[in-house]
């Protein structure tokens, strides 16, 4: 494994980790929000996020006023 993909998969890891204390915690589903610029991964960042935890949700920005379009 490069270097480069080991250090996003340890990114990834700490991030699920941090996020799920944090929803532990306050005992309550909590929102999380990505941004960037453009074409800089936010959505294969979340998607890796997300595929590690089955009761986390991706929902895209530009759908939150239409979450069923996220599905």
């Amino acid at each position: 494994m490069s270097e480069f993909a080991q250090r996003l998969l340890s990114g990834v890891s700490h991030l699920w980790r941090v996020i799920s204390e944090r929803r532990l915690e306050r005992g309550r589903p909590i929102l999380v929000g990505v941004s960037g610029y453009a074409r800089s991964r936010k959505s294969a960042l979340v998607r890796e996020i997300v595929a590690g935890d089955s009761t986390m949700v991706r929902m895209r920005g530009d759908d939150f006023p239409d979450p069923s379009r996220s599905a």
